[in-house]
């Protein structure tokens, strides 16, 4: 997604590297992803960023991530975040009827609960490290994403998109028949040149840009 993105609209992408969980559990990658955001806020004018076109993007995990850096950031005060790109993001720490007794390639049900149980370290969850959790998702900046219908992550993804539009989120979202998880990462795959289509189609009537 780093790469559709900078070239489809000449962006300029920060990628950072969060604490991973095995060693570090929450708070610590979201700490770190909200760094991140601060940082770009901070030096938007000396690298010569556009303001009203900044996002939070990820990819599963990542997905998770960035949709909690958007409800922090909310919660701050700041509205510095134009967009959220979440593309088959974990957001839900409780089984859905996806997430149980999944057995689909790149991702299933097994690991998904070890990631969790990793995650969380015996802390309870909340909306900052399963957005899934968040009672309110209003004010939040519009969301882009998709998932595969073989996707652990198929009900909460769904769930989450149906919310933010109930909350007057702007939304633009797609679910792919017969997709596992991470079904857009296999080089020729014809669902994948599809779903990039959708991403980039989507962000760009989002920021009123065409891409390149």
């Amino acid at each position: 997604m780093i790469r559709l993105l900078s070239s489809s609209f000449s962006a300029l992408v920060i990628s950072p590297e969060y604490r991973l969980s095995r060693q570090y559990p929450f708070p610590a990658a979201l700490d770190d992803a909200f760094l991140a955001l601060e940082y770009i806020v901070a030096m938007k004018d000396k690298f010569d960023l556009d303001a009203d076109r900044i996002a939070v993007a990820g990819e599963s995990v990542g997905g998770g991530l960035a949709a909690a850096v958007a409800l922090r950031a909310r919660d701050l005060g700041m509205d510095d975040i134009s967009l959220q790109v979440l593309v088959y993001p974990m957001l839900d720490d409780r089984p859905t009827s996806s997430s149980s007794d999944n057995s689909s390639p790149f991702w299933n049900s097994v690991g998904n609960r070890t990631a969790w149980d990793m995650y969380l370290a015996g802390c309870e969850a909340s909306p900052y490290s399963s957005p899934a959790r968040a009672t309110d998702l209003s004010s939040l900046p519009p969301a882009v994403g998709y998932v595969g219908s073989l996707d652990p992550f198929l009900c909460e993804d769904v769930s989450y998109f149906e919310a933010l539009e109930k909350a007057g989120v702007e939304i633009r979202f797609s679910v792919y028949d017969g997709c596992c998880h991470a079904f857009d990462s296999v080089s020729g795959n014809r669902m994948a040149r599809k779903a990039h289509a959708f991403l980039v189609s989507s962000v760009g009537e989002f920021w009123g840009i065409p891409s390149s």
